[in-house]
């Protein structure tokens, strides 16, 4: 449905990537006002820079290699600048990148659930869903107490049309949303738009 499709494309279009326990991927390197201002750019939420100012910001981190994880979310970044103007083949450049970097994330900190959640957020984004399935499963093994797996899984499902697994993954990522101490809007906005699409009622 109409609504359903929104309120999904919200939650698709948000950066889907996983935080280890320092907060930001970029972890201590917020501390410096440069580097922060470059991360804010980078990510452009709210796009009010432009392709060439993003990317530029975005390089900058990249030149100051701070590990894998950040890499990977620099270039994941880059990827969604590249998109949203519609540059698809540097998006895609740019998103393999991401998961080279992942992966050698995992290859460094195998036991680390956020390796594997993040490549699976790329994979996706690549259409490799079978590789980006086993990715989320792997990481909810990893850490139980990680919510971003499975909303993740449910995003993936629901893009496959498989409603029932979708709205399964949803209600595991709000159960440890609320079971951690708190809820994510985002966990219960995707169990609206997976029950509005399947056509069953909500609870």
């Amino acid at each position: 449905t109409i609504i359903a499709a929104a309120l999904l494309g919200a939650l698709l279009n948000a950066s889907a990537l996983a935080q280890p326990a320092g907060g930001s991927p970029f972890g201590s390197m917020v501390g410096n006002a440069n580097t922060a201002g470059d991360w804010l750019r980078c990510m452009n939420e709210e796009r009010r820079y432009s392709l060439e100012v993003a990317i530029e910001s975005c390089e900058r981190l990249l030149a100051e290699h701070r590990g894998y994880s950040v890499d990977g979310a620099v270039y994941w970044h880059i990827a969604m600048r590249y998109q949203d103007a519609e540059q698809f083949d540097r998006a895609n450049e740019n998103l393999n990148l991401a998961a080279e970097s992942f992966a050698e994330l995992i290859r460094r900190e195998p036991r680390e659930y956020v390796g594997y959640s993040n490549r699976a957020s790329v994979l996706a984004r690549l259409g490799r869903y079978d590789e980006a399935l086993a990715d989320y499963d792997r990481a909810a093994v990893l850490d139980s107490h990680a919510a971003s797996p499975w909303l993740g899984r449910g995003n993936l499902l629901f893009r496959r049309g498989d409603y029932e697994g979708a709205s399964a993954a949803y209600d595991r990522a709000a159960r440890i949303g609320a079971y951690m101490g708190g809820t994510n809007a985002s966990y219960h906005a995707a169990r609206c738009a997976v029950r509005a699409a399947s056509r069953t009622d909500l609870e």
